[in-house]
């Protein structure tokens, strides 16, 4: 299949720190081996198989976003922006009409159309305002993003019985309302490099239920890495300690049999 991918970006300069940018594009998500072939697979974390479907096509993504940045000195930024995208065929995981309340087989599936939408800020900030004399305080930077995000996708097709599909209102599947990212990064001009980071996502539709089934939601968790990096070899080289997922929280997930959102 033969894709024409347009896409551009403008780039306005107020000043020398700052910028604003325009951007738009059109991408494809190409199906997955796994997302289209003719048989099912176990999956041992969600305890219900999983089957490709051999006629999926693949995802049409418009693209559109502006953002205006400002980089108060070197290293250092402050951004905000907005940002939409319109889905054609979107694949999503969803629950196939054969299953049974004790046999849940999930099937890779296109709806018919989805819009997300939203917005995000980003930062990167020196703490070298904290003390003048302390130099190392330069190498030190304290960074984040945050973005709201609201989706809705659309079914459409036929039923088993032929019949047109209702519509439904809900959130794309596997997207969140809400990411948060934050941290702090020093690079020593001797090599040593360290990292701290928090991360948390929103409540998200994991798994799409049908009539008889509801759909599967995944409740947010606080996710904390650690790393520890140092340069060797002349810098040619770097060894790396990397530590995840510190507090070890569960992964919680339920059904939600009531509402659609």
């Amino acid at each position: 299949k033969l894709d024409i991918l347009p896409s551009l970006n403008l780039t306005f300069s107020p000043n020398p720190k700052s910028n604003i940018r325009l951007a738009g594009s059109k991408t494809v998500a190409r199906p997955e081996f796994r997302e289209i072939a003719p048989f099912a697979f176990f999956d041992f974390e969600q305890i219900a198989s999983t089957a490709g479907l051999t006629d999926l096509k693949r995802s049409s993504i418009v693209n559109g976003d502006i953002r205006y940045e400002w980089y108060p000195k070197a290293g250092e930024l402050i951004s905000a922006g907005v940002f939409y995208k319109d889905f054609t065929d979107p694949i999503e995981l969803r629950l196939n009409s054969a299953s049974g309340g004790t046999r849940r087989q999930y099937e890779f599936q296109n709806a018919l159309n989805a819009t997300l939408y939203g917005t995000e800020i980003e930062f990167r900030k020196s703490l070298s305002f904290i003390s003048k004399s302390k130099e190392w305080l330069e190498k030190l930077f304290f960074t984040g993003n945050a973005s709201i995000i609201f989706s809705e996708v659309k079914i459409g097709g036929l039923d088993q019985a032929g019949n047109p599909r209702p519509a439904l209102e809900r959130p794309l599947q596997g997207q969140s309302p809400y990411l948060l990212n934050a941290g702090f990064q020093y690079d020593s001009k001797s090599g040593t490099g360290i990292s701290f980071f928090y991360n948390r996502i929103g409540e998200r539709l994991s798994l799409v239920g049908n009539a008889d089934f509801g759909d599967i939601y995944e409740r947010p968790r606080d996710l904390v890495d650690f790393q520890l990096s140092q340069k060797i070899l002349k810098r040619k080289g770097e060894v790396r300690l990397t530590v995840s997922d510190i507090l070890n929280q569960s992964a919680a997930t339920y059904e939600n049999k009531n509402s659609r959102k």
